[in-house]
């Protein structure tokens, strides 16, 4: 097993060679939590559609365990029931509580607006916005 696939997270395993995008990297994250965190930051962007986030990041999640391996960011804070949505089956902060944390923890502040305009160009969102003067979508 060794020779065909290697650990991303304790548990977690991906076949050899291949490299994670973020929202791989967001599931992954995910099933080391056993399921029962949820994804938030970058990471619930990513899952959530935006493009171009860094793979470098670590994933982020918002969940109880102090003590995360290598590559995740844990956050111990208390989610709202409609700050929750899922994705794939995976729980994820929705797009507003996603923004919130971006514009709250990310830095520096042009890759903190770069992130902020990927998310709400791939979030349910921007089609409400689609009649604001001097709003472009592409």
């Amino acid at each position: 097993m060794r020779s065909l696939y290697e650990p991303v997270y304790p548990g977690v395993y991906v076949p050899a060679g291949i490299g994670l995008s973020a929202a791989q990297s967001a599931e992954a994250a995910w099933l080391w939590s056993r399921r029962k965190a949820v994804v938030a930051g970058a990471s619930a962007a990513a899952l959530l559609g935006a493009k171009w986030i860094d793979t470098a990041r670590n994933a982020e999640l918002i969940y109880d365990n102090r003590r995360p391996p290598p590559g995740i960011t844990v956050y111990t804070e208390k989610l709202l029931a409609d700050e929750i949505s899922k994705v794939d089956g995976i729980a994820v902060t929705c797009p507003a509580r996603t923004a919130f944390d971006i514009g709250r923890r990310a830095n520096p502040r042009l890759a903190t607006v770069q992130l902020l305009d990927a998310l709400v160009n791939a979030t349910t969102a921007a089609p409400n916005l689609r009649r604001r003067r001097g709003l472009v979508l592409r």
